[in-house]
């Protein structure tokens, strides 16, 4: 991948300040010794979500509304033929599950260092569905028995703020980035429905010596 070359406002360690699509700052990159050194522009950058790089078999989720698969949950994904099965333009929650129990959930196909993460609601409907605030919970090993709930810098479990219409990205970067496997999100609330389109940015750097 290339990094953007819009220039962007950058901080020590992994906060920096976004005017573009892709926000770059400065993080250790690791050395031939596996020591990390100073000299390291970073970039957050999409995983595969809207590109299809992440197949389908990948994506999964609490519970799915015949309408829209988990297949549709990639960002930008766009409504379909009525007639076809699968045409919504997202994924959402079965009719019976719309509850804060639900999770949409993307399997990286190994470790990987999550930098952040963009939310989109459904597309064009005739009804509003976005969901509004969710959390996030990564699980490191391939056995799917351990996850863990993203924490702000005082130990409490992060509520990210989620969308307010059903088009427009909303994007956050971590903190600090997480190695992981797979990403859960985890509506908290919603507006109509429990529907979601989604990307994972990770952690891609290069060694500015």
């Amino acid at each position: 991948m290339r990094f953007s070359l819009v220039l962007v406002a950058c901080l020590a360690g992994v906060s920096c300040v976004q005017s573009s699509d892709t926000c770059m700052f400065r993080d250790g990159c690791p050395g031939s010794s596996g020591i990390e050194s100073a000299n390291c522009l970073c970039a957050a950058v999409p995983l595969g979500m809207r590109s299809g790089a992440i197949p389908d078999c990948r994506i999964t989720a609490s519970s799915t509304h015949p309408h829209c698969p988990t297949s549709k949950a990639r960002l930008h994904s766009v409504e379909t033929d009525r007639s076809e099965p699968g045409w919504a333009a997202a994924w959402c929650a079965d009719g019976g599950h719309v509850d804060a129990n639900q999770w949409l959930q993307v399997d990286l196909g190994t470790e990987i260092k999550v930098a952040g993460v963009i939310t989109q609601g459904r597309g064009p409907t005739s009804a509003p569905q976005h969901v509004t605030s969710y959390k996030l919970g990564f699980m490191i090993s391939t056995d799917g028995s351990t996850w863990h709930t993203y924490t702000d810098n005082l130990g409490r479990q992060k509520v990210f703020s989620g969308n307010y219409d059903d088009q427009t990205e909303v994007r956050h970067l971590l903190d600090s980035t997480i190695a992981a496997r797979y990403v859960r999100f985890l509506p908290q609330t919603w507006s109509g429905w429990v529907s979601m389109r989604v990307e994972i940015l990770g952690l891609e750097c290069l060694n500015t010596n």
